[in-house]
Parts: C-alpha cells; structure tokens; sequence
C-alpha cells in the first residue's frame, strides 16, 4: 500500500507536468482536455474519484516526502473538496465549469505553468528523500 501510495503520488506531479507539456505542444488538445472538465457525470465523478485517489495517496506517503506537514494538509485539501464535489450535483459543477473554463483558457499557458510548478515541486519532495 505505502509503494503504492509513492507511485500514485509521483504519476500525480508528473500529470500536472504534462499539462504543461500538451499545453505547449499541442495547445488545441489542452483546450480540448480543459473544456471536458464536468462535461458529464462520468467526467464529473471521474475527477472526483481520481482527485480523491490522489489526495488518498498524498497523505499515505507524506511522512516519506519532504514537508510532510505541508503534504498532509494538501492531501486533506483534494479529499475535502473532493467530497464536496461528490456531493455536488454535476450539473451544478458542468454550471460553474462553463463559467470559470473561459479564464483558465484565456490563461492556460499560466495555468499550466502554475500547475507544472507545483508538479515538480511535488516530484522533487517525493524524490528527494529518496537519494
């Protein structure tokens, strides 16, 4: 589980990496990746689910990491508004989407960066105990 834990944490900072990385290369597939956000109750509980996993996974293996305590609240935070959102009817989350995907398009190239960022900040306090 604790392996597991570290594999799931480290796909997840290289996934915020990789919006980067789409964004740059092939700008279109991120707007079209951006714009399915809540596109469905399946993408919506997709998201969820796999934010719930991720932040699962951040508070299993934040002893390991450096600033745990830093970890442990960020893995509480995606569980929290996780939940929240599995509460959320999708609909009501598809709602807020259509307002709020219009400014992170108008500004994906900072929002990719930002999410790049913390990607490699998360893979370099994952990875940094560790040699």
């Amino acid at each position: 589980m604790h392996v597991s834990a570290g594999i799931v944490t480290f796909l997840f900072g290289l996934y915020l990496i990789m919006l980067l990385a789409v964004t740059l290369l092939k700008k279109e597939n991120a707007i079209r990746f951006f714009s399915s956000f809540a596109s469905s109750a399946k993408a919506h509980y997709l998201e969820q689910a796999l934010r719930l996993l991720s932040g699962f996974a951040l508070l299993n293996y934040a002893p390991e990491m450096l600033y745990p305590t830093l970890f442990l609240y960020f893995g509480w935070l995606l569980i929290g508004v996780s939940l929240l959102l599995f509460l959320t009817p999708w609909k009501r989350h598809h709602a807020y989407g259509e307002w709020a995907i219009p400014f992170v398009l108008a500004h994906i190239y900072l929002y990719s960066a930002a999410a790049a960022a913390l990607g490699a900040f998360i893979l370099w306090c994952l990875l940094n105990p560790l040699f």
